[in-house]
């Protein structure tokens, strides 16, 4: 995956590069992928919108890291990530409608 990234990197004419895999990538991503399936197990079964919130937020800080990560000169791949990222911190930081209480049905 990553010799792929590093083509589509020089095939833009990037000036950063793809950094050699190191098993250290492996541990970090490992770890933050548990956090994330977790997380997506929190918010299927407890969809609350305090935590569309949390996710919104998490979503811009991520976005300001790739973002500052692009303008320190890592290869411009991160704008496929950074616009999907916009879009749903965007769409999860929406207003919600809050829903009528049900009427108790009286005999």
């Amino acid at each position: 995956m990553l010799n792929v990234l590093g083509q589509i990197n020089a095939a833009l004419g990037s000036p950063g590069a793809i950094p050699v895999y190191e098993p250290t990538f492996g541990i970090f991503g490992n770890l933050l992928g548990s956090i994330v399936m977790v997380w997506a197990i929190l918010r299927l079964r407890s969809p609350e919108v305090r935590f569309g919130r949390y996710d919104a937020a998490c979503r811009a800080l991520y976005t300001v890291w790739m973002g500052y990560a692009l303008a320190q000169g890592f290869s411009p791949i991160l704008i496929g990530y950074i616009l999907p990222e916009i879009v749903l911190c965007a769409a999860q930081a929406l207003p919600v409608r809050e829903e009528a209480p049900a009427q108790s049905a009286r005999a």
